[in-house]
């Protein structure tokens, strides 16, 4: 049996070459569906990146609020004045001292006032058997200095007399 051969003189350097690599058509489209891919994580990137932004400012807030509340707790009942006091704090949540307001990132404003009279907002009904007189609202509002149109984060408590 005699098998015969075909010369490979038809298969020439050129053509061995253009079939391995990929045409420009090719190189285009692979150009292209990447550019439009580029494009949507550009963008999923500002949103993802302005959540962050909102999620630690509102964690700061969250922070400056407890520090605040934990503060009024060890304040003695006399001592809780009527009144708006304010405090400043840096972009970790830090406070502030005295001089340093200019290098804050957050003003707090503590409104101490009598527990009915909470200046414009829904007042509670008393069903307790402790006077209201014992009583003191504090209204904590937290704005971001500098943004002047951005509502302000706000927490109102009651504190009581104990008489501890």
């Amino acid at each position: 049996m005699h098998t015969t051969t075909a010369p490979l003189r038809f298969l020439t350097r050129r053509s061995i070459g253009a079939a391995a690599g990929f045409s420009l058509v090719e190189v285009i489209m692979a150009l292209g569906v990447m550019s439009v891919s580029m494009m949507g994580m550009l963008g999923l990137l500002s949103v993802g990146l302005t959540h962050f932004q909102k999620s630690m400012d509102l964690t700061v807030r969250s922070q400056i609020t407890q520090d605040l509340v934990y503060m009024l707790q060890r304040t003695p009942f006399t001592d809780l004045s009527s009144g708006t006091t304010e405090r400043f704090y840096d972009d970790e949540g830090r406070t502030l001292g005295n001089g340093q307001s200019a290098q804050a990132s957050y003003k707090a404003e503590v409104q101490v006032g009598n527990a009915l009279e909470t200046s414009g907002r829904c007042s509670p009904t008393w069903n307790f058997s402790t006077p209201p007189s014992q009583f003191k609202s504090v209204t904590i509002s937290i704005t971001r200095v500098g943004n002047s149109g951005v509502k302000p984060y706000e927490f109102t408590t009651y504190v009581a007399n104990t008489g501890l």
